[in-house]
């Protein structure tokens, strides 16, 4: 049996996140260059992948003594809000190597950063991107859901990274089906995340896939 990411892969070709690339410019002078980091791509937004946008969003990312992301602004906007909101949220998330001082020991830095949004590059980025996505174990999603619901306990889970974009692709992959199975799909989209929740607590050695391939076979039934 085809495993949920192929299965996926085969029905949302195309569906993809951004390919973030290293900056191609150098950094003004006042500005530190921790090395670029290792981390996943900002989603592309479906809406603006399907209008055919593309952009590049120029950021100042304030690079803490842990790694870790400060302050995220941007200092050129692609021309598209969904695209420059989806690079702050992913290099929010972003662990860098902090610049280290005269001392040897890390110091907050700043290094300006660019995430390209590109149609050509989209599929490549994507199936790699999902990939380490789908491969996570169960655990590593119940600390995110944790400390998601505890930085912001009002917003939907369908605005954590890996629910946003598992929810593109289930209901990109029912959109093969008829009417009746969209539209439930989408209708009960929030119930699939709660339930993911839920099973990967209960398992959490269980690989992120095969709990979320569970959960939408029961949803597209």
């Amino acid at each position: 049996m085809r495993t949920l990411l192929s299965l996926l892969l085969i029905a949302c070709a195309g569906t993809a996140a951004a390919q973030p690339l290293a900056p191609s410019l150098p950094a003004p002078a006042p500005l530190a260059a921790p090395a670029a980091p290792v981390n996943v791509a900002p989603v592309y937004p479906e809406a603006e992948r399907m209008a055919g946008h593309e952009g590049r969003v120029m950021l100042d990312v304030q690079v803490l003594v842990d790694g870790s992301a400060g302050s995220v602004s941007i200092v050129q906007s692609s021309g598209y809000p969904a695209l420059d909101q989806s690079a702050q949220e992913a290099v929010r998330q972003w662990q860098f190597k902090p610049k280290l001082g005269p001392d040897g020991r890390p110091v907050t830095s700043l290094v300006r950063l660019p995430v390209d949004f590109r149609l050509a590059q989209a599929q490549t980025a994507s199936s790699t991107a999902l990939q380490t996505l789908m491969q996570q174990p169960c655990s590593q999603l119940t600390a995110e859901v944790a400390e998601f619901r505890a930085a912001a306990p009002e917003r939907s889970l369908g605005d954590l990274p890996i629910f946003r974009t598992s929810g593109e692709l289930v209901f990109a992959a029912a959109s093969r089906k008829s009417s009746e199975v969209k539209a439930r799909v989408l209708r009960t989209l929030p119930q699939l995340y709660e339930q993911v929740v839920l099973d990967c607590a209960a398992t959490p050695d269980a690989i992120y896939e095969s709990v979320l391939a569970d959960a939408t076979r029961r949803l597209m039934r």
